[in-house]
């Protein structure tokens, strides 16, 4: 994820664009600020509270260690942004029984080491590990979905800092909302087209070849997922849907979009 600098944040505008801070550091209607990723070595500057999770704080709520085994699966959870159940379950067994020296049976179901390891990220980083409800057609049933995502609900780590990408983000999610709405799903080639109708400042400022890019990322990020029609296999022809971390971290730009609080998937709450 590419980390925003201090000084010129981009940020969802309620105008209906993006808007963000010029070279002279003139303020366009910043209503949300966009922290560093965790991973950004400025990154701990944001935080007031100590982010060393080996060791207890100095502040009144000490902060819990983590095992060997919840550390590595938190880094192996935040590098793929994201696991279905199935892949969360998969990553955690097989660590715990590296840990465990052989299999031996483990004292923790992972939905508790879930709750563990959100007791500490929340309080050292301002982040948590979240799981939505997702309905799957292929497989005809609710699959959850497992990514690390900011606790405050007007942050965000969508991985851009150009207002025209975010500009074009933020059509494409009211585009696919509106699809939502009257059962008219949006194609790939028609999201890619979107670009074409960006206006003001963003007007022809993004190639096709830019916006490919965008989608790519948004896919690979889990902030957008895709889903090819049974008539059609080809990719342009692909249905683009709203992804896993996009439900859980722009739950308020979704129904700013359009989308009813209604149709939101179940969120499930990993406490200790």
């Amino acid at each position: 994820m590419d980390a925003h600098h201090p000084r010129s944040r981009p940020s969802w505008s309620h105008g209906g664009g993006i808007k963000a801070k010029s070279a002279k550091g003139i303020d366009h209607n910043i209503p949300v600020v966009v922290p560093l990723s965790p991973t950004h070595p400025h990154a701990a500057a944001q935080k007031k509270r100590p982010l060393n999770m080996s060791s207890s704080s100095s502040s009144s709520v000490a902060i819990q260690p983590l095992s060997h085994g919840q550390k590595l699966f938190l880094q192996k959870l935040v590098a793929a942004h994201g696991w279905s159940d199935e892949e969360a379950l998969q990553v955690y067994n097989q660590i715990t029984k590296d840990d465990d020296g052989g299999g031996r049976q483990q004292q923790q179901s992972m939905d508790q080491c879930l709750a563990t390891i959100n007791a500490s990220l929340k309080l050292a980083f301002g982040l948590e590990i979240r799981t939505i409800s997702l309905y799957d057609p292929e497989q005809q049933k609710a699959i959850r979905h497992h990514a690390v995502v900011n606790a405050d609900p007007k942050a965000s780590f969508l991985p851009y800092k150009q207002a025209h990408e975010l500009a074009f983000i933020r059509l494409l999610l009211e585009k696919i909302i509106a699809g939502m709405n009257d059962k008219s799903p949006l194609s790939r080639m028609d999201a890619v087209n979107l670009r074409t109708e960006l206006t003001g400042d963003h007007a022809n400022k993004l190639s096709i070849d830019l916006a490919e890019q965008v989608l790519d990322q948004l896919e690979s990020e889990k902030w957008l997922t895709s889903e090819d029609e049974k008539t059609n296999q080809r990719r342009n022809k692909s249905h683009i849907l709203i992804g896993p971390r996009t439900y859980m971290e722009l739950t308020d730009l979704l129904t700013e979009l359009g989308l009813e609080r209604d149709s939101m998937p179940q969120f499930i709450i990993h406490k200790a």
